[in-house]
Parts: C-alpha cells; structure tokens; sequence
C-alpha cells in the first residue's frame, strides 16, 4: 500500500475509534415507585466512633411505574451511619429485572445516595441516583439514571436513553 493510502487508511481508523457515530435512540421519562420487600443479610463492621458501618447483601424491592419488575430487584450496599445526628450515606449496586414499556430484559445499576432519619415520625427523608451500567435481553444498550426520594413525595424519576 502506498504511503498516502496508509496515512488516509490510519485517519479514518483514528476518526472512526474517537468519534464514534451517535447511538439512534429513544429518550423516555418516567415515574414509579420502589417498594421495599427484604432487608437481606446485613452485618455490622467496625468503623471510627461515633459512625456505625453496616454492609448488606441481598436487599430485595419491587418497581412499580416506567421501571416494572418481573422479580425483585437485588441490591448489595454498604451503609454508614451517624447515630447522634441520624444521618447516613449509602452506595452500592442494584441489579434489575423486568420492562421498561414492552422491552424486558435486566438492568444493572451503581448507586449513592443519603437520608436522614426523623424519629419524631419514623420516616426517612433524602434520596439516591443509581446510574444504568449495563443491560441485558430486551434491555441492552439503555443508559440513564433513576432518582430516587425517600420520605414525602418518595418515589423515582428515571431518564433512560433506549437504543434500536
């Protein structure tokens, strides 16, 4: 191959790897709720006084609106709480199963969130974002996020990105 066709040939490689075509896809948002169903197995772990660390493996909840589970959603998070102030902060990852419309499929998500917990009432107030990481069946492809309220008004938002 002759050195301008190398050079042309290297260009359009180098073009095509580091601007890759924009994805065609459907924005959609949408509302729901998520409703708690097992707290799965949590242990206690030391951490700096006065935090208490809590990591939980196995937490199940259901999605009810734009997100519709078909089997309940497993979450693995570790939590850190400040008992004085009753505050806490958790991240983990969450792995969904159902549709979003009439596609199904799984969804997997990485999430933070914080509350904080009012014992005059029993009630939590705060939220987390989980990020889409990953999909899969009907579900690949999709990105976007789910925010998440806990307390008055406690339900989700989510803005997903479907490819196809």
């Amino acid at each position: 191959m002759s050195p301008f066709r190398t050079t042309a040939f290297a260009a359009t490689v180098a073009v095509v790897a580091l601007f890759p075509p924009a994805a065609s896809g459907t924005e959609i948002r949408g509302a729901g709720t998520v409703r708690p169903l097992a707290p799965g197995a949590c242990q206690r772990v030391a951490a700096p006084h006065p935090l208490v660390r809590e990591d939980c493996e196995g937490v199940q909840e259901a999605f009810t609106g734009l997100l519709r589970s078909t089997a309940a959603a497993m979450a693995d998070q570790r939590s850190w709480f400040d008992v004085a102030s009753g505050r806490a902060w958790f991240s983990g990852t969450e792995r969904f199963v159902g549709c979003v419309g009439d596609r199904c499929g799984a969804l997997t998500f990485r999430f933070r969130g914080s509350f904080v917990a009012d014992l005059s009432s029993s009630t939590l107030r705060g939220g987390r974002t989980a990020v889409v990481t990953r999909g899969w069946g009907g579900l690949t492809g999709v990105t976007g996020t789910v925010v998440q309220r806990f307390g008055h008004r406690a339900g989700y938002v989510a803005t997903l990105q479907l490819r196809g």
